[in-house]
């Protein structure tokens, strides 16, 4: 008796960690959905750029059935287990580091009208970046009475930019530092991972006043879209500008900047030179030495 009574307390602990370990097999209707990113590579680089991840399962009907955040277990482990579902299709959409992001509730909203952006966008105020978003979308069907598994592979949401400007002399007056204003910029993205919304401008954090280097510096987040529409200002103290770059045609001009690619830097250079300013790439950049951006 005793060792019927071992054997079967020894099959149920077998089931129970067949449900917390690589192979769900032993966890009837549940979903294990991986989270996997490998940018430009094939080298999976998840834990080295996305660390929060809030995800929404759609039914057929695109009435949103669950959303929630990733735990710290599950980041660590990239995956996640979904709730239990009847059987059916499902659409699980997750947005990747949005610790600063506002997302549309999707209680509000139709699925085709989900957003997520900087909160001064939905409340109208100015914004000057966006988080290093990333984005997944991953159809999955639940099987009744079995395990399934399925990836979502995660793909960049946004471009980074980095603006400095430098040669100019400047007292340590704060309201004298030059401004940077980035116009024509798409300020939220869909569920599908697409720069919507009318364009609008940012307004650029300068660093403060280098005078060792007599330089300031911009690091910004934008989403994924760049159209004819997009310019750089560079103004005053006083709002006059001083010069501009149109971003499209910069673009053409750089063509090693790869904006198909999902991890893209795009560099941008203001040299007061004399009684003008040249705009082109940062030296660091020509010299394939970049710095932690």
């Amino acid at each position: 008796m005793k060792r019927t009574l071992t054997y079967l307390l020894l099959l149920g602990l077998l089931f129970c960690t067949g449900c917390i370990s690589e192979d769900l097999s032993g966890c009837p209707h549940s979903f294990q959905l991986d989270l996997s990113y490998q940018g430009d590579g094939t080298t999976e680089i998840f834990q080295d750029k996305i660390e929060h991840v809030v995800l929404y399962v759609f039914d057929a009907s695109d009435a949103c059935v669950e959303s929630r955040e990733a735990t710290a277990s599950e980041l660590a482990q990239q995956r996640v287990l979904l709730r239990d579902y009847p059987t059916g299709n499902y659409r699980v959409v997750c947005v990747g580091n949005a610790r600063n992001t506002m997302i549309t509730d999707p209680g509000d909203v139709a699925h085709e009208d989900m957003r997520f952006a900087d909160p001064a966008w939905f409340t109208g105020d100015r914004i000057s970046t966006n988080d290093s978003l990333y984005h997944a979308v991953t159809d999955i069907t639940i099987t009744g009475g079995r395990s399934d598994r399925g990836t979502a592979q995660f793909a960049s949401a946004h471009y980074k930019m980095y603006v400095e400007v430098s040669g100019f002399e400047l007292d340590m007056r704060a309201d004298a530092v030059p401004t940077l204003e980035l116009h024509g910029v798409l300020p939220a993205t869909d569920f599908e991972n697409q720069a919507c919304e009318d364009p609008v401008t940012y307004y650029l954090t300068t660093t403060p006043y280098d005078s060792s280097k007599k330089m300031i510096s911009s690091q910004t987040n934008i989403m994924r879209n760049i159209d004819d529409g997009t310019e750089l200002e560079l103004l005053d103290a006083t709002g006059a500008s001083l010069a501009s770059v149109h971003l499209p045609t910069f673009l053409s001009e750089h063509d090693e900047i790869d904006l198909t690619k999902h991890e893209v830097l795009i560099p941008i250079a203001f040299r007061f030179k004399d009684a003008s300013v040249e705009i082109t790439v940062p030296d660091w950049y020509v010299e394939d030495i970049k710095p932690e951006i």
